[in-house]
């Protein structure tokens, strides 16, 4: 079975609102079980915060759990190349590196921004090492509109940009929860201002394929592309297709006649599903993909239509290029 490396879940924000359950509880996609039985060797942790008050009390709830899982050798650090070459050719570990999906978890709406900034440096040393952040969820926060809005970067959103580009340029930027408006305002704020930050799309599938304000628009894919960034292919049934699972394969084919073949990766985005308030969403998954144990069938339906090298490339070879690249700064 082939290593794979995943560029998004929730079982921080999973495990900070359920406090009797644990990293093994088989209910979520990414529990520990699943991802051994899928050889899944390095799991992006999201840090998720609703922008709501109290939204940096609980990130900072699910980085304390992060530490502790560190700490219990539940999980082990994937915080540089070197620590992810040893875990791939380690037969049990499960490697792990956190991202930020809002801007709410470090910065309340209603708090000075230096404060907020300062809590984030806080939380990238406390953390030492973060992959991605997202500024926003579906909805609007003080950086900008979510993906279920139509507004674009706010003036925190600029002054975010360049604290990251001053103090956190191996930190990348993830445009997988953001509004085209906000994409488009990133991209270009970046351009003008000559601000030297990685791109990404942890967790999105193409529009093309499947019309969501979830899933990129070409002009970003070829962005992302020119930028030499990463798409991570999400599971999701909203984001995939209604009915039909084998369309997951197609997002990824559309990807790769896409010119974006050394670009995807997988970006699955378990979550705990149970307590979801839409129940019409139901399922959440398709069974082809509803845990991470289901990645070696994955890439054995793949290995009908793409390459070996491209299979490989999608499962971990691309993002660990990537890394190779932006962790040098």
């Amino acid at each position: 079975m082939l290593p794979i490396f995943d560029l998004h879940c929730d079982l921080l924000s999973y495990l900070a609102k359920h406090a009797q359950t644990t990293a093994e509880n088989p209910e979520i996609g990414c529990a520990l079980p699943h991802l051994k039985s899928g050889k899944v060797k390095v799991q992006t942790m999201a840090i998720y915060s609703p922008t709501s008050a109290g939204s940096t009390q609980f990130a900072q709830k699910q980085i304390d759990i992060y530490q502790q899982l560190l700490e219990q050798g539940t999980f082990a650090a994937a915080h540089s190349l070197e620590q992810i070459k040893g875990i791939i050719n380690d037969p049990i570990q499960v490697g792990m590196v956190p991202a930020i999906e809002s801007g709410s978890g470090f910065c309340e709406e209603d708090e000075p921004l230096e404060k907020g900034l300062a809590r984030l440096d806080e939380m990238v040393a406390q953390l030492g090492k973060v992959l991605y952040i997202s500024f926003t969820h579906h909805h609007e926060n003080r950086f900008g509109g979510g993906n279920y809005t139509d507004i674009g970067l706010k003036k925190d959103g600029k002054a975010l940009l360049e604290h990251l580009a001053a103090n956190h340029a191996e930190i990348a930027v993830d445009l997988s929860h953001t509004s085209d408006e906000l994409a488009y305002d990133i991209l270009r704020y970046m351009s003008m201002k000559r601000l030297n930050l990685p791109i990404i799309a942890s967790h999105s599938n193409f529009r093309t394929i499947w019309d969501n304000p979830r899933n990129l628009p070409d002009e970003y894919v070829q962005e992302i592309v020119a930028r030499e960034g990463v798409i991570g292919m999400n599971f999701l049934r909203a984001y995939v297709h209604e009915d039909q699972p084998s369309k997951l394969l197609h997002h990824i084919l559309y990807g790769i006649n896409q010119k974006a073949h050394k670009h995807l990766a997988y970006g699955a985005d378990f979550f705990f599903t149970a307590d979801h308030p839409d129940k019409s969403r139901a399922p959440f998954f398709f069974p082809e993909h509803e845990n991470a144990s289901k990645y070696p069938e994955i890439n054995r339906d793949l290995k009908d239509y793409i390459s070996r090298q491209d299979i490989d490339a999608l499962s971990y070879g691309n993002v660990m290029r990537f890394l190779e690249r932006i962790w040098k700064f």
